[in-house]
């Protein structure tokens, strides 16, 4: 259902705090590869969420858009919408699942379901996992509890997900290979960790750098009014992690170049430092955030302006 899943993507940034989106691993199959989670409830209690928020609600006309999409979809993406959590036991897609957790219209969305020309359902112990067609593909979906939305491409990934919320599957709380992401550090809204990318990378070339890692982990938030971002690359050995480092300061020193065409490139990139302990490289980048947001502003507006430049039919 990737149209449904579109339209609760659209309110993460926007949702209300009237909810804790916390991160839990034992949300997560014990079995996951990979797993992404994003705070709605720690982005609008941030300070950059909120100039950001502000700086939307300028939006001539945004109230009654708001108004429609409740109607229609039976949630308001201003105030309803909480996290989501996306996780895979493998890299193919109809190996992934995601959990919307929010305050939705459960009657809404199943009459919008439904309407998809083909629609079935089927039981699974106590729960109706729901089917239906979207652009040519098919699509699973199913509630749980009172405030949750579940959606996969398969049916199997769906019940797996029931068993791992109802602790009847084991869960990443309990053990798995992605680890380390039981502690987090505070104010943190976005966490994504993957292990065996290899996998993922296949026989791309241009990846083969990152068959030398075991698991990346990447961590975003805000704390006292400094947003922070963090990556860590976990490599097979000292030697990888030397090369991983080469390159990485290569980047860097090429999105430095771009001041002149992109400068929001340039200042994160200034802004980044590089460390290897081992077979271990991080990356950590700070910035305060009102600087963050009038950078993002400027980005947005030259972008707009370069849009208002090009000639017609361009």
């Amino acid at each position: 259902m990737r149209r449904l899943a579109l339209v609760l993507l659209a309110g993460l940034f926007l949702a209300g705090p009237l909810w804790a989106g916390s991160f839990r691993t034992n949300d997560i199959s014990a079995t996951a590869k990979w797993t992404a989670h994003l705070d709605v409830d720690q982005i609008v209690n941030s300070q950059l969420g909120r100039m950001v928020i502000n700086e939307i609600l300028k939006e001539e006309g945004l109230n009654e858009k708001r108004a429609a999409f409740k109607s229609m979809f039976g949630f308001d993406p201003l105030e309803d919408v909480r996290s989501i959590t996306v996780w895979g036991r493998g890299f193919q897609e109809k190996e992934g699942v995601a959990l919307f957790k929010g305050n939705f219209n459960q009657e809404k969305l199943l009459v919008l379901v439904e309407a998809n020309g083909f629609y079935a359902k089927q039981a699974y112990r106590t729960y109706e996992i729901h089917e239906w067609e979207d652009n040519g593909k098919t699509q699973y979906g199913t509630f749980y509890g009172g405030d949750m939305v579940i959606i996969g491409n398969k049916p199997g990934i769906v019940e797996l997900a029931l068993d791992v919320l109802d602790a009847q599957q084991p869960t990443l709380g309990g053990g798995g290979a992605l680890k380390g992401l039981d502690v987090l550090p505070g104010g943190a809204w976005f966490v994504g960790s993957v292990v065996d990318f290899g996998e993922a990378a296949g026989q791309n070339p241009q990846a083969a750098l990152l068959k030398t890692g075991q698991q990346i982990t990447i961590v975003a938030g805000e704390s006292s009014g400094v947003v922070y971002a963090e990556g860590t690359l976990k490599t097979k050995d000292n030697e990888s992690a030397q090369q991983v480092h080469q390159v990485l300061q290569g980047i860097l020193a090429f999105g430095m170049l771009m001041r002149e065409k992109v400068p929001i490139v340039a200042d994160l990139a200034q802004a980044a430092q590089l460390n290897v302990n081992g077979p271990v490289v991080k990356i950590r980048g700070e910035m305060a955030s009102e600087q963050l947001f009038n950078l993002l502003k400027k980005a947005h507006q030259m972008e707009q302006q370069k849009k208002q430049n090009q000639p017609e039919g361009s």
